[in-house]
């Protein structure tokens, strides 16, 4: 979470996050045309960050409010969990939810390799993973412009659920929700690119 979190602290500053060095303790950079790139993440991944940059005086600080919220997410997923169960049980036409089923369904979801590595490092991708979580939910309760948004915005932030969002957009047009749909993606798609303007 170092490099995000430096250059969302550099774009708070006015400076160009893929262009300003950002003590990467790893000392990652690509050279393209002679210009060394400081930053090899999506634009809107530096937007997620700026919150966190802006609250916290230094990287231990970061850390330690990252920890925290990382806590929050596993609770988010373990209400979607619940929330999903309680939904297949409507569908199969029983009246309430087991509550044992939301420990391994929580499991499935919050425990796989990639999760794991996210909680280790304190990596996004924990949060990728309840922004798409917390679409399908809504996508299935016919909340089709908070779905499209939230989906939208974890495929801008890391590109691995392009696929995912283009199939909650697919839902939300074929239910004759298109004008949410578009809102939902244009939203997100301003939100999170619009303070990057400048460095695209």
């Amino acid at each position: 979470m170092y490099v995000p979190w430096a250059a969302a602290r550099a774009l708070l500053a006015g400076q160009d996050p893929y262009l300003t060095p950002l003590h990467d303790p790893w000392n990652r950079f690509e050279v393209v045309n002679g210009q060394p790139f400081y930053l090899l993440y999506p634009p809107a991944i530096v937007t997620l960050y700026v919150p966190l940059a802006y609250f916290s005086a230094d990287f231990i600080a970061a850390g330690g409010v990252t920890r925290v919220w990382h806590f929050l997410v596993l609770a988010g997923l373990a209400g979607l969990c619940f929330v999903l169960i309680r939904k297949l049980r409507r569908s199969l036409a029983s009246q309430e939810a087991e509550p044992l089923l939301v420990l391994p369904l929580f499991l499935c979801i919050a425990l796989c390799p990639q999760m794991s590595l996210a909680l280790e490092r304190g990596q996004s991708d924990i949060t990728v993973a309840l922004l798409c979580w917390a679409a399908a939910v809504l996508i299935l309760h016919d909340f089709t412009f908070s779905a499209v948004f939230l989906a939208t915005t974890a495929t801008l932030a890391k590109g691995y659920p392009i696929v995912f969002g283009l199939g909650v957009g697919l839902i939300g047009l074929l239910r004759q929700s298109a004008w949410r749909a578009l809102a939902g993606a244009v939203s997100s798609t301003l939100l999170l690119l619009w303070p990057m303007r400048n460095y695209l």
